[in-house]
Formats: structure tokens, sequence, C-alpha cells
């Protein structure tokens, strides 16, 4: 998994099911919540939207999959 902070000002995350096991509602959040989320390529191109649950999101992973997600912070400053 990775975390970087894209040009454009976007949180990229990358995750990745490394124990071959199915993941089922998986959850990624941030102190402070998420304003927005979309699942991306693997160039980080927006691919869709995801939902917000109280500020987080969930998803599924497959044995191995690697899935890329951009977010936008509910509090943040680049500095």
């Amino acid at each position: 998994s990775a975390v970087k902070l894209a040009e454009d000002g976007r949180l990229i995350v990358r995750v990745y099911e490394a124990s071959g096991q199915a993941a089922k509602r998986a959850m990624l959040r941030a102190p402070g919540g998420l304003r927005w989320a979309k699942e991306t390529d693997l160039l980080e191109r927006p691919q869709r939207e995801i939902n917000l649950e109280d500020g987080a999101i969930r998803f599924d992973l497959r044995p191995f999959e690697i899935k890329t997600f951009a977010l936008g912070l509910a509090t943040f400053e680049a500095t």
C-alpha cells in the first residue's frame, strides 16, 4: 500500500490485498474525514465516484487485487 500527494493536490491511496483472501467492506478513513472519493486506474485517472459513509469509504478487494483511490480530505493544508 502507498499514500502520496498528487501534483494537483489530490491525496492518492493505493491498497493491495496481500494475504490471498478476499476482503469484504474494507474501510479507508482519514482524520477529519473525507470530502469526496474516486476510484482511479493505476495511472490515477478517475474511473468512478465512491459514496462516502460517515466521512469514509468502504470497498471490497479480491485476492491480490490492487485498488487506487483519489481522495479529497475534509481538512488539509499543504505545506
